[in-house]
């Protein structure tokens, strides 16, 4: 579980841009307050080249994806529609005249996406390391391999090449980027086949100061030039962009080998943009750094104004960047009473290091806050809506 001192995408030097102090691992939630909690350091770093953000200290991926690893792709509602549309929209990219379309999800969880594309007519399956979503997947009756991407999993596909491969928010959390796009790449059919990657948008979480994005999972945060030059080693292009609301910002980046797809238009003027390009990234990284630092501060006042006029307030929802969120902001079960879960497994767990008990939401039927901050903020008017109909009356906060 090493530093790195150079960038996993081009091998140049970067540089600190926020420092978070030392932090769980954050999709880790123990049983007991009494388990022993190991902390490591998160950093936000930049590559001075090619402009990656990333972090500096990885964990193994056993260590991160492992059975204590629950989370449940299946319970997002707003995420199934959201995948429902990536079929969709993605599919109209190949032929009609392309029968027995295949697709790999890697990291494909409950395998959500997997079940949106098979409605469609794609020989669809996932890979997913961790054992309780591949479970869930199994269950549901979804095909699915428990497994890494990595060599190892060649014997065990059905098929030696795909028209797709898929990656929707799991491909920041692969600690060798060039050595897993180089395996999809070889996986593909050099004729049409597509790559898509998804993840949250490095800009929007610059712009917005979304210092929550930023966890031990999280080691990439993509942007078009540093993927691009990515995919340019290989043989590769993006061909197509799609900004999407999903996660309060995400880019999806469709990759194929060179000159099989035209360019749309919006991939061309992120290349016009690439040659005029006149943003200070130092002055960036001062501003996001004074923004979270701000967002921080107006967060605790919050909840100290609640305590001071003897007024409840508690949390619901319980996801990874929740944990950063506490964490970074230094509140414990001494400011915040519990969470709550719509996720049954992690329910009667504990965040980890900040300790808050995670019930059921319809403890706030008994509860009665009087307001409450929706860590899941992603979601809010989901989980807003959701939680109404216990606490019609609660003031709903997002932590940033």
């Amino acid at each position: 579980m090493p530093y790195t001192t150079s960038c996993v995408f081009c091998g140049s030097i970067h540089k600190k841009v926020l420092d978070l102090g030392l932090h769980p691992h954050s999709d880790y939630f123990p049983s007991s307050t009494k388990y022993k909690i190991t902390c490591f350091p998160l950093n936000l770093v930049r590559c001075t080249k090619c402009g990656l953000y990333q972090i500096d200290y990885h964990l193994d991926k056993e260590f991160l994806f492992n059975d204590n690893y629950i989370y449940d792709s299946s319970i997002n509602i707003g995420g199934v529609k959201h995948w429902e549309e990536f079929a969709k929209t993605t599919k109209e990219i190949f032929s009609n005249k392309i029968k027995n379309l295949s697709h790999l999800d890697v990291g494909s969880n409950a395998g959500e996406l997997n079940e949106a594309f098979s409605r469609i007519g794609f020989n669809s399956v996932g890979i997913e390391p961790s054992k309780d979503p591949y479970k869930k997947a199994i269950t549901l009756g979804r095909k699915s391999i428990n497994s890494y991407f990595d060599r190892s999993l060649l014997d065990k596909l059905p098929l030696e090449k795909f028209n797709l491969i898929t990656f929707t928010n799991s491909f920041p959390h692969i600690p060798n980027p060039y050595e897993t796009l180089r395996l999809a790449s070889e996986l593909l059919e050099k004729e049409n086949g597509v790559i898509v990657i998804e993840s949250p948008a490095a800009k929007k979480m610059m712009e917005n100061f979304q210092y929550d994005q930023i966890y031990h999972q999280h080691m990439t945060y993509l942007d078009f030039e540093p993927l691009e030059m990515l995919a340019n080693e290989l043989n590769l292009e993006i061909h197509k962009m799609v900004d999407t609301d999903f996660h309060n910002g995400s880019t999806r980046y469709y990759i194929s080998f060179k000159n099989v797809y035209k360019k749309s238009s919006y991939v061309e003027k992120m290349f016009e943009n690439l040659s005029k390009k006149s943003i200070d990234l130092n002055q960036q990284d001062d501003i996001f750094r004074m923004g979270c630092l701000k967002k921080r501060d107006k967060l605790k006042n919050l909840i100290n104004q609640y305590k001071d006029e003897n007024k409840k307030i508690c949390c619901v929802s319980a996801p990874a960047k929740g944990n950063t969120i506490l964490n970074y902001c230094n509140l414990t079960c001494n400011d915040i009473p519990f969470t709550t879960e719509a996720n049954i497994l992690k329910v009667g767990r504990y965040t980890p290091l900040s300790s808050l008990p995670i019930k059921e939401d319809s403890y706030l039927l008994e509860y009665k806050p009087d307001a409450i901050i929706i860590l899941a903020w992603n979601f809010f008017g989901e989980i807003s809506n959701a939680i109404k109909k216990y606490v019609p009356y609660a003031k709903m906060y997002t932590p940033l």
